[in-house]
C-alpha cells in the first residue's frame, strides 16, 4: 500500500502540471522545491538520517544543504542547514479553484 500511495503521489505532479498548462490554468504554479530547515544540531542530523534511510521504492528526491551553504537556498544563516526538496511544488490555491471551475 505504502508503494501504490508514494507512486500516486509522484504521479500527480505530473498530473498537475499537464492539467494546469491543459486548461490555462492562471495559478502561479511553480516547481520551485521546498527547504525544510534544521532549528538545531541534533534536528540537522535527524533529518541526514531520515534521507539517507529512505526505503527504496518509497524515496522522496532530498539533499543535504549544510548550515555553512545554507545562505544560497534561504538568504539567512539562521537555521542549522536544512534539506532540499527539489520535485515539491506550489500553487495559489484560490486561483486554481477558481480558475478550475469555471
Amino acid at each position: 500500500m505504502a508503494f501504490a500511495v508514494c507512486r500516486e503521489g509522484k504521479h500527480s505532479l505530473e498530473y498537475i502540471k499537464s492539467f494546469i498548462k491543459a486548461e490555462d490554468i492562471d495559478c502561479n504554479f511553480a516547481a520551485t522545491g521546498r527547504f525544510h530547515a534544521a532549528h538545531n544540531p541534533a534536528c540537522y542530523e535527524r533529518l541526514a538520517r531520515t534521507v539517507a534511510q529512505q526505503i527504496p521504492g518509497l524515496e522522496d528526491e532530498a539533499f543535504m544543504i549544510p548550515r555553512a551553504e545554507q545562505r544560497s537556498e534561504l538568504g539567512t544563516d539562521h537555521y542549522f542547514g536544512g534539506v532540499v526538496f527539489p520535485r515539491h511544488a506550489a500553487l495559489d490555491q484560490t486561483a486554481y479553484h477558481k480558475e478550475a471551475l469555471i
